[in-house]
Parts: C-alpha cells; structure tokens; sequence
C-alpha cells in the first residue's frame, strides 16, 4: 500500500496546478471519489469496504490538507509517513 500513497501524492503533486484551481473555487471534493475508486480497485479481495473507506478519505483528506497547506512537504515523505501510520490497521 505504501507505494499506492507515493504514487497517487507523486501525481497529484505534478498535476497540482488543478488541484490549486479547485481549492480555490472550494471544489476539491469533487476529487474523493478518485481517491475511493483507486484504493478499491488497489486492494479488490485483499480488504473489506468499511477499510477501504477509511484509506481512501484518510488519503483523500491527507491530499487536501497537503494541497491547501501549498504542498511544503515532499510526496515520498508523506506518503512514507502515512503508509507506516495504518501499517498495523
């Protein structure tokens, strides 16, 4: 899984110039979906639903205090951060 999180954070982070223009128009939940969607299709029959939930709005809104934060840490940093966080879950 913690690839998963650098991955998603390494593209979210070259891709921020959208990101920046939906947290400026109060728009970035338009996003969560995705975040649900990868972590679904990441983890088919590894994890129950009620789990990939939790991840995906944990990463989700990981992302969005990281974007509105103006990105001052770097993706692989957080991404090692986060991953060793639920690595017991």
């Amino acid at each position: 899984m913690g690839n998963l999180y650098k991955t998603v954070l390494e593209h979210m982070y070259k891709n921020r110039d959208f990101t920046d223009m939906l947290v400026k128009n109060n728009k970035i939940y338009l996003i969560s979906k995705i975040f649900d969607k990868a972590i679904l299709e990441r983890t088919a029959g590894k994890i129950d639903e009620s789990h990939v939930c939790f991840l995906s709005g944990g990463l989700f809104n990981l992302y969005q205090h990281w974007a509105e934060d103006c990105y001052k840490e770097l993706p692989e940093d957080i991404a090692k951060r986060f991953s060793v966080s639920v690595l017991n879950i």
